[in-house]
């Protein structure tokens, strides 16, 4: 395969709300009187990038250096995609685009196609199986894996290249922050006299 680079691209972290019924004292259902339906409220929200979804499709590199991928590329893959996460844990930082050669490229289809989507886990009280509720469009999400651009670093996608600049505008932005609260708390440590300059 050649070296030619790949751009991916993914929608937008999205928030995710866990909904149930709200219950009275005894823990029955509250009924709308109106509709009579069941009264919903949120129990939880996460936010979750299409980047988990790759993580979760690598968990099993070992097939994939068994079924003939090099290792090291396997291994760089998986490196990149954890690279891409924000390193604060928001999810709606992660990277929207990643860039990657042809083979891991194909190495990722591979990992796509033999993780189990549908989520199924075991219930500890039955032993059934119960579907899990996804947290994307998995359309966008396909998409977004199957029909990569072409990446030219000398003229890249106007998106990415608009994506690009925002995010090293905010990394550069914290940094200047992270500096000066280190520089306040530098400063007020040596005008305690705690230090000897």
């Amino acid at each position: 395969m050649s070296d030619k680079q790949l751009l991916l691209s993914f929608p937008e972290a999205r928030t995710v709300n866990y909904i149930e019924d709200q219950l009275d004292e005894q823990g029955k259902q509250i009924i709308d009187e109106a509709s009579k339906l069941p009264i919903k409220r949120i129990n939880r929200s996460e936010i979750v990038s299409c980047l988990v979804g790759l993580d979760m499709a690598m968990l099993n590199a070992q097939a994939l250096v068994q079924a003939g991928h090099d290792f090291f590329d396997v291994q760089e893959l998986r490196s990149k995609i954890k690279k891409s996460f924000d390193t604060r844990g928001r999810h709606d930082f992660d990277d929207r685009y990643l860039i990657l050669s042809e083979a891991q490229h194909v190495i990722l289809i591979e990992a796509i196609k033999k993780f189990d989507w549908s989520m199924k886990r075991k219930l500890p009280e039955g032993g059934e199986t119960e579907g899990v509720d996804f947290w994307l469009n998995w359309f966008e999400f396909f998409e977004g894996v199957k029909k990569p651009k072409d990446h030219n670093i000398e003229a890249p996608d106007s998106s990415y290249a608009s994506w690009a600049l925002e995010k090293a505008s905010r990394l550069a932005h914290e940094a200047e922050q992270e500096k000066a609260a280190l520089e306040k708390a530098a400063n007020t440590v040596r005008s305690e006299g705690d230090v000897n300059v």
